[in-house]
């Protein structure tokens, strides 16, 4: 799993209240990056650590966003600081939340270029290529398959990801009658389960997501994410296991999430269930 960046303190742009909204009838995505470049209202997030006293002591990251007419994030450039080095990631959205370009970077250098073209409005072919010094170094695609019900709508996909022409990953995904997933399982080219995940739903809102990755993968362990009433992330709770020979997962951490009326996260706590240590950190806009 990657590392969620939530952050804070709003810096808005705005010469003029505008609403932006990209035209699905784009078919590329740079017609679609166009139209997102020119969306003049840049919302700056400052994700902030509190000391023990609830003092403000470090930025911890900066992220800028954009939105179409509807709300929606559409653009995400997001700076993380570390002692040594930055690391920066650039994503754009469609207007339904799929990510169709990311790029990141350690310090100055770029680090992965991804991009995702759609066909007949679903993901259709995936290319990563991950660069060392400035230079490309190796290319990763992933392909997409689709199984419609008679209705047509969504039952499973099939995404597989490819390296020099084998398969590396297989992201096996079952959906519900209003094409929400209920499950994904991730396997190794020998078919081995790597992870599996299960979403449930209240009133076709995500209301619990469990994610197990298996002795198998690379950080075995298990992650329980629970949603509120609208559909944000309320709280995780993470476990991992000690060894193969202990069959119970062990508490590792509790991190509880404050949201405010617009559903913003505002405040994030996570307590150590080993020694009771907590880390604070806030989500601020002006």
């Amino acid at each position: 799993m990657k590392p969620f960046i939530y952050l804070s303190i709003l810096f808005v742009l705005i010469s003029c209240k505008k609403d932006y909204k990209v035209t699905h009838g784009a078919n590329l995505n740079s017609d679609l990056i166009k139209q997102i470049d020119v969306i003049p209202e840049v919302v700056t997030w400052y994700k902030i650590k509190l000391d023990s006293l609830q003092n403000p002591t470090d930025t911890i990251s900066v992220e800028k966003q954009k939105h179409n007419a509807e709300g929606n994030i559409v653009y995400s450039e997001i700076t993380a600081f570390y002692p040594d080095v930055n690391f920066k990631t650039e994503e754009y959205y469609r207007n339904n939340g799929n990510l169709f370009q990311s790029k990141s970077w350690h310090g100055d250098q770029l680090n992965t270029f991804t991009e995702v073209l759609e066909k007949n409005g679903r993901d259709h072919k995936m290319t990563t290529i991950h660069y060392q010094e400035g230079k490309a170094m190796d290319t990763a695609f992933n392909s997409y398959e689709y199984t419609l019900n008679a209705e047509g709508k969504l039952e499973k996909s099939l995404k597989k990801m490819l390296w020099k022409g084998e398969i590396l990953y297989k992201y096996h995904i079952d959906y519900n009658e209003t094409e929400s997933p209920i499950s994904e399982i991730v396997t190794s080219k020998e078919n081995t389960v790597l992870s599996k995940t299960l979403y449930s739903y209240k009133n076709n809102i995500l209301e619990r997501e469990t994610i197990t990755n298996t002795e198998q993968s690379f950080e075995p362990g298990h992650l329980v994410k629970i949603y509120n009433a609208e559909g944000k992330l309320f709280s995780e709770k993470s476990f991992e296991k000690k060894s193969d020979s202990l069959p119970d997962l062990i508490p590792v951490s509790l991190t509880i999430y404050d949201v405010n009326k617009a559903g913003e996260t505002i405040k994030e706590t996570t307590t150590n269930w080993a020694n009771g240590a907590k880390k604070v950190f806030i989500y601020t806009k002006n």
